[in-house]
């Protein structure tokens, strides 16, 4: 009769709570708990997942490999998917800028 009850209570569970199991090395954005209004964008970042602890939380790591200050629950998390091709492997420093025309919003540099 428990095993019953226990089952009833895990479907009812299992229903309205999706657990998502996010891999090892996946890249997340973490959704910002304090928007002042609806500008800002509702998620930030681009983080690698580290590792899930026992109680199903997430570390995070930057890039360039620093851990986060505190780990994440999946609800706070969104899979990000990233378009290789989007990514450009050339990075340019700039020497000193000459010139510039054009207006404010449509300015060139030269």
């Amino acid at each position: 009769q428990f095993s019953e009850i226990n089952e009833e209570f895990k479907k009812k569970y299992d229903h309205k709570n999706i657990l998502i199991d996010i891999p090892k090395g996946t890249h997340v954005k973490v959704r910002l708990q304090h928007r002042p209004n609806k500008l800002p964008p509702i998620y930030e970042g681009l983080y690698k997942v580290v590792r899930r602890n026992k109680g199903g939380s997430y570390e995070l790591k930057v890039e360039q490999g620093e851990l986060l200050h505190r780990n994440y629950t999946p609800s706070e998390l969104k899979m990000a998917t990233i378009d290789k091709s989007t990514i450009e492997n050339e990075l340019y420093e700039v020497e000193d800028i000459r010139d510039h025309r054009g207006a404010a919003g449509e300015r060139e540099y030269l």
